[in-house]
C-alpha cells in the first residue's frame, strides 16, 4: 500500500482529514442511546482486536508480553483522553469537541516535547503554543462557551493533554516495537479498562441494548471503529512514512474545520463569535508551532 501512498499522498491526507473530522458527528449519534465509556469501551475493544489479529495473522506479534508497558500509555491516550472526550462530547457541539479535543494534542505534544528537550525552543514554537493558550482561555470566557459547558470542555482539554503527555513518553516503547503493535495493544487495553470503568460507573441495567442493532447506533459504532480508528489510523502511519512528521501533523488544524462544518450542515450546529475566535485562534496556534523550521525545510528538500 505504501507505493500507493507514495502517489498520491495528497489524496491520503485529505482521506485522513476527512475520517478524523468526521467522527465527532458520529460520535454525537452513538451517545444519543450507549453512554459513553461503554460505547469508547467497545470501539477500542473491536479497532484493537482487529488489528491485533491481522498482526498475529501477518507473524508481526511481538509485543504481548510487554503489556506492562503499553498498560500506562493505554490509562492516557485511551481511558483519559478519548473517555474524557466522549463523555464531555455530550455537552457541547460536534465541531467545538473537535476543537478542544484535537488542537490542545498538537500544542501539548510541542509543550511537553520541549519541556523534556526532545524538541528545540523556538520564537516560532513559543508564539504557536501562546495563541493556543490565548484561544483556550477565550473560550472559556463570557464570549465564548456557558458557563454549563465549560467544566466539559476543561475536562475534554485535560484528556488531550493526557494524550500528548503519553505520545511523548510513549516514543521510547515506539522505538521497541512497531507502531502498530503498540497502537493494537493500546486500543485493546484501553478499550478493556473502559468497559470495567462503564461497568462500575455507569448503570448497564439502562442501557437499551437492543438499540446496538439499531441502524444508526450500529452505524455509528462501525464508523468510529473502521473509519476512525482502523482506516484513519493506518492512513497517518503510512503518511509518516512518506512525509515529515509536522507535515502530517497538520491534520490537527484541518479536522476541527472540517468538524465544525459537517456539524452545521448534517445536524443544524451553530457557534457564537467568541467560539469561532477561540477556536480560530487555536487552530492558527497550531498551525504556527508545527510550521517546520528553515533548517528541517532545507534538509527535508534536499532529501
Amino acid at each position: 500500500m505504501t507505493p500507493v501512498i507514495r502517489a498520491f499522498p495528497a489524496l491520503a491526507f485529505v482521506l485522513l482529514c476527512l475520517s478524523w473530522g468526521s467522527t465527532f458527528l458520529a460520535l454525537k449519534v452513538g451517545l444519543q442511546v450507549l453512554p459513553p465509556l461503554l460505547l469508547m469501551g467497545l470501539r477500542f475493544v473491536l479497532a484493537g482486536g482487529v488489528l491485533l489479529f491481522w498482526l498475529w495473522s501477518k507473524k508481526q506479534l511481538r509485543i504481548l508480553k510487554a503489556w506492562r508497558q503499553i498498560l500506562p500509555l493505554a490509562c492516557m491516550m485511551v481511558v483519559g483522553s478519548y473517555g474524557l472526550m466522549a463523555w464531555g462530547a455530550r455537552f457541547i457541539s460536534s465541531g467545538m469537541a473537535a476543537v478542544v479535543s484535537t488542537v490542545p494534542i498538537s500544542l501539548g505534544t510541542l509543550l511537553f516535547g520541549v519541556l523534556l528537550k526532545q524538541e528545540n525552543p523556538s520564537f516560532r514554537k513559543g508564539l504557536g503554543v501562546g495563541l493556543g493558550c490565548v484561544g483556550l482561555l477565550l473560550l472559556f470566557s463570557p464570549a465564548g462557551l456557558p458557563a454549563q459547558q465549560q467544566g466539559a470542555a476543561f475536562l475534554m482539554c485535560l484528556g488531550s493533554l493526557g494524550y500528548a503527555w503519553g505520545s511523548v513518553q510513549g516514543r521510547k516503547v515506539v522505538q521497541q516495537f512497531s507502531v502498530l503493535e503498540v497502537s493494537a495493544l493500546q486500543m485493546l487495553l484501553g478499550g478493556l479498562l473502559l468497559l470495567v470503568l462503564s461497568c462500575v460507573v455507569e448503570s448497564w441495567q439502562q442501557v437499551r441494548w437492543e438499540a446496538l442493532m439499531h441502524p444508526d447506533v450500529a452505524g455509528s459504532l462501525l464508523y468510529l471503529v473502521s473509519v476512525g480508528s482502523l482506516m484513519g489510523f493506518v492512513l497517518h502511519q503510512l503518511l509518516l512514512q512518506v512525509w515529515a512528521a509536522s507535515r502530517v501533523a497538520s491534520y490537527t488544524f484541518i479536522t476541527p474545520l472540517i468538524a465544525v462544518l459537517l456539524g452545521n450542515l448534517l445536524a443544524g450546529e451553530t457557534l457564537n463569535a467568541g467560539q469561532i475566535l477561540a477556536g480560530a485562534l487555536m487552530v492558527l496556534g497550531a498551525r504556527v508551532s508545527l510550521q517546520p523550521d528553515p533548517a528541517q525545510k532545507t534538509v527535508h528538500q534536499q532529501t
